[in-house]
């Protein structure tokens, strides 16, 4: 994926975030399903995540956040994040 070591090692300690496309990336190429990269969080997981945008640990559930963030986006862009959540969820939902 031309990722150096210390990239790696930044991304371990949460120095560095990894986008959706790149989480994606990386599951295609392991042939895995995006959820198993976070499999073993368990809820302190989001307890130790880095706090941005004002939001406070604990104080907000992640689809509160996920849905204020969606809000801030111009409709065209809302409509192709809706087509690609709509294809990842039949990723995870077969006929």
């Amino acid at each position: 994926m031309g990722v150096s070591f210390q990239q790696v090692q930044k991304y371990e300690t949460g120095a560095n975030r990894i986008g959706a496309s790149g989480l994606f990336a990386i599951a295609r190429r392991l042939s895995v399903p995006v959820s198993q990269l976070f499999d073993g969080l368990g809820p302190r997981a989001l307890e130790d995540a880095p706090v941005d945008d004002g939001v406070r640990r604990g104080a907000v559930s992640s689809e509160q956040v996920l849905l204020s963030q969606f809000r801030r986006l111009p409709p065209s862009t809302r409509e192709r994040l809706v087509r690609l959540l709509q294809f990842l969820a039949d990723l995870h939902d077969p006929p």
